[in-house]
């Protein structure tokens, strides 16, 4: 009996240091209890467009954007929540306000956008209004928006903070066609690829 005891109590331990193991080697994950996002605006292909365009860019509030008389411009946007892997820097962020675009009559919103950086997506409700309807804005859902290149990604800890610099941001093929559909005309961006739309720095406070 002492004997069966004993390897009773050899097998627990030997399963309870496995167990300790495994979360020694698990990835330490902290969530995000709010931070910011500044994107600078690409100034060689993006900005240009939209003015070639008549395409007028705006913040969400409490989002913003702001143009500069050089050519250039840059986005802000407050992180209200997600995760963030310290040892990989794989995240997910959300954030409140957004970024519209406006042509003519007719404004696009994009709202409560979503950083996955493991699908390399940017997803946000859209709602497309023209100010010539008198019925409202049209709530097109939440889409797939832009794509995260995370080539030129810096990650850096500090206490209490996590930040990621170098992401690149780019609307995608599909946000194109429905924001071209949205403005019927009004203005038309080039389709069939990404357009690269900036570079963005996020500073996430964990805990």
């Amino acid at each position: 009996m002492k004997l069966l005891n004993n390897s009773i109590v050899g097998a627990v331990a030997a399963a309870g240091l496995s167990l300790l193991a495994a979360q020694a080697q698990a990835a330490p994950v902290a969530g995000v209890t709010l931070g910011f996002d500044f994107v600078s605006l690409d100034s060689k292909v993006f900005l240009p467009t939209l003015k070639a365009q008549k395409i007028t860019p705006a913040g969400v509030k409490p989002g913003s954007v702001t143009l500069y008389k050089s050519g250039g411009g840059e986005a802000w946007f407050p992180v209200s929540g997600g995760a963030v892997d310290t040892t990989s820097f794989k995240f997910d962020a959300d954030h409140s306000g957004g970024l519209s675009l406006a042509c003519g009559t007719t404004t696009v919103d994009m709202t409560a956008l979503a950083f996955d950086s493991a699908s390399k997506t940017v997803t946000g409700i859209v709602v497309v209004d023209d100010a010539a309807n008198s019925q409202g804005g049209d709530l097109s859902g939440r889409l797939p928006l832009f794509t995260l290149d995370l080539t030129s990604a810096k990650n850096k800890t500090g206490k209490g903070t996590v930040s990621i610099s170098g992401v690149a941001l780019s609307l995608t093929s599909g946000a194109v066609t429905a924001l071209n559909t949205a403005f019927n005309g009004c203005g038309a961006l080039p389709t069939g690829s990404t357009i690269p739309v900036g570079t963005a720095t996020l500073l996430l406070f964990v805990k």
